[in-house]
């Protein structure tokens, strides 16, 4: 699947912004971020995963959001 391809999947899933884009998580940027289950699956399980470009949010081909990156408040 194509970066292209998971991106009009999730539209048609029900995501509502059209202004993302995605790219397909390495294996070398799943280890630098620590993802160490997502790196697991992408070297033994030959799994696909698509990170959004915009915030860091990782999704499986599924469309199922994996990982986000969401900064606490500070009040």
């Amino acid at each position: 699947m194509t970066s292209e391809e998971f991106k009009n999947l999730l539209f048609k899933n029900g995501w509502k912004s059209k202004d993302v884009s995605f790219h397909e998580l390495t294996i070398e940027e799943a280890q630098e971020k620590g993802y160490l289950d997502l790196y697991y699956d992408i070297i033994d399980k030959n799994k696909q995963f698509f990170m959004m470009n915009e915030n860091g949010w990782v999704f499986d081909t599924k469309c199922n959001l994996l990982k986000h990156n969401l900064k606490a408040i500070r009040m």
